[in-house]
C-alpha cells in the first residue's frame, strides 16, 4: 500500500470525563486534557483520540448526542477545544474526535421535532413503524426490545442500543447530507480525523422480519439483521467521498463483525476507512468452554509489547501505561454504565444469582475503563479537588503516574521506552512500515517476523509462567529490545523466561 502519514502515529485514547478535572466539579474536562499535554508528550504519543464531548444528556456517557455542533458544558466550550488543538499542535500532537452517527440522543432537536409532528421532515430522519405491537423480536445491544413505543400514538421507534438512542435513518438522503456537512465542519476546525462509532450498524435488514430467538427473553440478537448488511458499502462510499476524502484526515472504524475476506473493502488501498478495530481478540481473557467470563492470567508488559509491535498503528488507552487494574464493586448502585446495568438484568433473567451476576459485571463492565485517572497518591489521585463522578479504583495510592514516572522498571517507563524504540530507534522503519508474518513456535509462545527487503526482526512473546525454549530462525541472532535486562541465547536456541518479550535480529 501507499505510505500514509498516519502510519507513523502512536494514538492515546482519552475518556475525558475521567482524565483530569480542572475545575473541581468531579468531572474531567477539556482544560484538564490541556493541562496534561506535557505528560502525554513525555510519554511519546503523537495523537489523542478524545471520546465524545458533544452536547448530551449522558445516558450513555456521551454516545447519545443531542447536538453535534456544540459541546457538553461539563467538558467546556469551543474556545477550550480550540485551545487544546493549538496547544497540542505546539507539542506535535494531533487531535482525533469520536464520531457517533448511527444514532443520536432522543433529546436531539431532530427527534423531538419528529415526535411533535409525524408529518415533519425530521420524522424520516429516524426509523418509525406504525402498529399496536412491536414490529419484530429483535433484541437491542443493551438488552430488551429494539422497539420503543411512542407515547400517545400507535407507533414505535427503533434503537440498536439504549432506548434513549434512536437510530438515524441512513436510507434518507437528506439526513445523510446533513451529517456530511457536520463532519466537514469539524474537519475544517483543524482536527486530524475521527474514530467512528458503531458504523457497521447503519444499514438494516429492511424486511424487518423476526429472527430465531436466542435467549430466555424470546428475543433475537439484532446484530444478525443490522450489522454489515448488504448495501452498507454504498453508504460508506458516499460518506468517504463527501467528507474524509476531501481532507487530509485519518479514520478509524468501530466495525465489529467484518469478516476477514471483506477487510479489503473497508481498509484496503481504496477502502472506506484508513483503519478498523478487530474485536476478535477482545475476549483474550476468557477460557474457552468454561463458565462465563472465567479469566485467564496475563501480564501487562509482555502483552503490551505483543500488540504494540504488530503491523499497524498502536493504540494506548489512558491508564494502560500505568498498568491500571479493574475495580471490585459490591453493589450495582456503584455502577454508572448503561450496558453493565442491562447485562446484570439479563444475567438474572438467564437464571444466575445476584452474586453471580454481580461478579460477571465486575469482570467485564465498561466502568472498569472509566474509573478516574490516578495522577498521584493524594485524595482521589489528584484527578479532582471535588468528588469524582465515578469511584476510583482501590489501588490508586500505589498505581499512579507520579509513582511511576522516572522509576526504573515501572510500566510507565516501559511504555515510554517502547514508544521511543518504535518511533525513533534504529529499526523504526521496519517496525512501522515493515510487513508481518507469523513464525512457527511452541505452545504458549506467540512469534512473528517484521521485515523489509533489507531487514528482518523476530518478535517472541512467552505467555507462560514457565521457561520456554525456542529454536532460533538463524545463527548469529542478537537481542535488540525486550522487557527483561538479559536474554538467554546460545546461537541455536533462545530460552524465554516467564512472560518475556524480546525482539531479535541477525548480527550485522
Amino acid at each position: 500500500m501507499t505510505k500514509k502519514w498516519w502510519q507513523d502515529e502512536v494514538i492515546y485514547q482519552i475518556y475525558p470525563k475521567s482524565f483530569r478535572d480542572s475545575n473541581g466539579d468531579g468531572i474531567g474536562d477539556i482544560r484538564g486534557i490541556t493541562e496534561k499535554l506535557d505528560y502525554l508528550k513525555d510519554l511519546g504519543v503523537t495523537m489523542l483520540w478524545i471520546c465524545p464531548v458533544y452536547q448530551s444528556p449522558m445516558d450513555d456517557n456521551g454516545y447519545d448526542v443531542s447536538d453535534y455542533m456544540a459541546l457538553a458544558p461539563e467538558f467546556g466550550d469551543m474556545d477550550d477545544l480550540d485551545e487544546l488543538i493549538r496547544e497540542a499542535d505546539k507539542r506535535d500532537i494531533k487531535i482525533m474526535m469520536d464520531l457517533v452517527i448511527n444514532h443520536s440522543s432522543d433529546e436531539h432537536e431532530w427527534f423531538q421535532k419528529a415526535l411533535e409532528d409525524p408529518e415533519s421532515r425530521y420524522h424520516d430522519y429516524y426509523i418509525f413503524k406504525e402498529g399496536t405491537k412491536r414490529p419484530n423480536n429483535w433484541r437491542s445491544i443493551f438488552g430488551g426490545s429494539v422497539w420503543e413505543k411512542v407515547p400517545g400514538r400507535d407507533e414505535y421507534y427503533y434503537h440498536t442500543f439504549g432506548k434513549k438512542q434512536p437510530d438515524l435513518n441512513w436510507e434518507n438522503e437528506e439526513l445523510r447530507k446533513v451529517l456530511f456537512d457536520m463532519v466537514n465542519w469539524w474537519l475544517d476546525r483543524g482536527i486530524a480525523g475521527f474514530r467512528i462509532d458503531a458504523i457497521s450498524f447503519i444499514k438494516k435488514d429492511l424486511t424487518w422480519a423476526d429472527r430465531e430467538p436466542d435467549g430466555a427473553d424470546g428475543l433475537a440478537k439484532c446484530a444478525k439483521a443490522t450489522r454489515n448488511m448488504p448495501g452498507i458499502g454504498e453508504f460508506l462510499t458516499e460518506l468517504k467521498e463527501e467528507t474524509f476524502a476531501r481532507h487530509k484526515c485519518v479514520t478509524v472504524a468501530e466495525a465489529a463483525g467484518v469478516p476477514y475476506e471483506k477487510m479489503e473493502e473497508f481498509i484496503g488501498e481504496n477502502g472506506y476507512f484508513d483503519m478498523i478495530f478487530d474485536f476478535r481478540y477482545a475476549d483474550l481473557d476468557i477460557a474457552s468452554g468454561s463458565e462465563w467470563f472465567k479469566r485467564l492470567p496475563w501480564t501487562v508488559k509482555m502483552m503490551g509489547a505483543m500488540y504494540f509491535f504488530l503491523r499497524g498503528v498502536p493504540f494506548i488507552y489512558q491508564g494502560q501505561e500505568l498498568g491500571m487494574v479493574n475495580f471490585e464493586r459490591t453493589s450495582m448502585d456503584q455502577f454508572n454504565d448503561l450496558s453493565s446495568i442491562d447485562q446484570y438484568q439479563r444475567s438474572l433473567e438467564e437464571g444466575l444469582t445476584e452474586e453471580e451476576a454481580l461478579r460477571i459485571v465486575n469482570l467485564r463492565s465498561r466502568d472498569n475503563a472509566r474509573t478516574p485517572f490516578p495522577w498521584n497518591a493524594e485524595k482521589y489521585g489528584g484527578f479532582t479537588e471535588g468528588t469524582p463522578w465515578l469511584d476510583m479504583t482501590e489501588e490508586y495510592p500505589k498505581i499512579n503516574a507520579e509513582e511511576q514516572k522516572g522509576k526504573t522498571g515501572s510500566i510507565y517507563e516501559f511504555y515510554k521506552e517502547m514508544i521511543a524504540f518504535r518511533q525513533h530507534g534504529p529499526y523504526s522503519r521496519t517496525l512501522i512500515e515493515g510487513n508481518i508474518e507469523p513464525v512457527g513456535s511452541g505452545d504458549d509462545v506467540i512469534a512473528y517476523r517484521r521485515f523489509t527487503e533489507e531487514e528482518s526482526i523476530y518478535c517472541l512473546f512467552n505467555f507462560s509462567g514457565e521457561e520456554r525454549t525456542e529454536t532460533l530462525p538463524n545463527t548469529g541472532m542478537v537481542p535488540i529490545w525486550g522487557n527483561l535486562e538479559e536474554t538467554d541465547m546460545d546461537g541455536k536456541t533462545i530460552k524465554l523466561q516467564p512472560y518475556q518479550a524480546v525482539l531479535i535480529k541477525e548480527n550485522e
